[in-house]
Parts: structure tokens; sequence; C-alpha cells
């Protein structure tokens, strides 16, 4: 702590410090303890949401994945957690997929490519830009699936298989 590091120094801590040491603290932890709690449980139902709905798509239940991937969006964008927003994002892609809906799946993959532009964070682009190019391909929009094959293979030699 700052104080102990003055006292150390042999200059003993200065009159902010003491006000501060005798300032009662209580209260004060107490209200970030609760905005951390709030936190925490909202971070906890994200994570919970996401693994449902990752157990869901290996069931094969899309619709059911999706309510569960866009409840754990709705948390993610509340929190402001754009590692957990990029998850539950690439979620909806897949469900998307599974449900036989590509061009959303296409929609929610720009948008995890999108996040990771605005987080300045890369993981995992390389896999999302090669999905776009296997729904394109699936449309026959060839030129597209070229296009994003091409950015696949990009990230691959820069970013690695991740």
């Amino acid at each position: 702590p700052p104080a102990a590091e003055a006292s150390s120094s042999g200059s003993g801590p200065g009159p902010a410090a003491a006000a501060r040491s005798s300032a009662p603290e209580a209260p004060q932890s107490a209200v970030v303890s609760l905005d951390d709690e709030e936190v925490s449980a909202e971070l906890r139902a994200c994570v919970s949401a996401l693994r449902e709905g990752k157990r869901l798509l290996k069931e094969r239940q899309g619709p059911a994945a999706m309510v569960r991937f866009e409840k754990a969006l709705m948390l993610a964008e509340a929190l402001g957690d754009k590692v957990h927003e990029k998850r539950a994002v690439r979620g909806l892609a897949a469900a998307a997929r599974l449900n036989g809906d590509r061009r959303g799946a296409i929609g929610h993959l720009r948008r995890v490519l999108a996040l990771s532009d605005e987080a300045g964070e890369h993981v995992g682009d390389a896999d999302a830009c090669g999905n776009i190019a296997d729904l394109y391909t699936e449309l026959g929009q060839f030129e597209r699936a070229a296009e994003f094959y091409d950015r696949y293979i990009s990230r691959m030699a820069t970013d690695g298989p991740v």
C-alpha cells in the first residue's frame, strides 16, 4: 500500500494519508462489493447461458440454443464485456446455421469480425472467415466465398490456427 511505502522511506505518511486512514471504510467497501456482486451475478448468468447454448447446439436444438445465446448477448452487452459478447454472437451464428438460416449466420459472423475490430483483438477471426466462406459457398455465391477464403488464409498465415 502507498502509506506503507511512504513510512518505509522514512518520511512517514502525509496528511492526506492520515485523513484517509481515519475515515470509515465499511460503508464504501460495502457499496463496492454490492456492485461487484451484481456484476459477478450477471457474469455468472452470462457464462451459464453460453454453456447452456453450447450444450443445446450439441444436442442439435437450434431454436432453444438461439434463446440462450440471445440471453448471453444481452447480459454481455449490459456488462460491456466484448469477449463474452463475441462468444454469444458466435453462438447465435452456429444456432442460425443449425436452423438453416445461412444468411443470418453470415450476419452474426460478420458482427463477430466487427466486434474484433472494435476490441482490437482478433482471436478466432480466421475461423469466422472460414465459416463465412463456407456459408457463401453453400449459397452458391462463389465470388464472396473466395473473398472470405482469402481472408481466412491471410488470418491463418498471421495468427495461426486458433
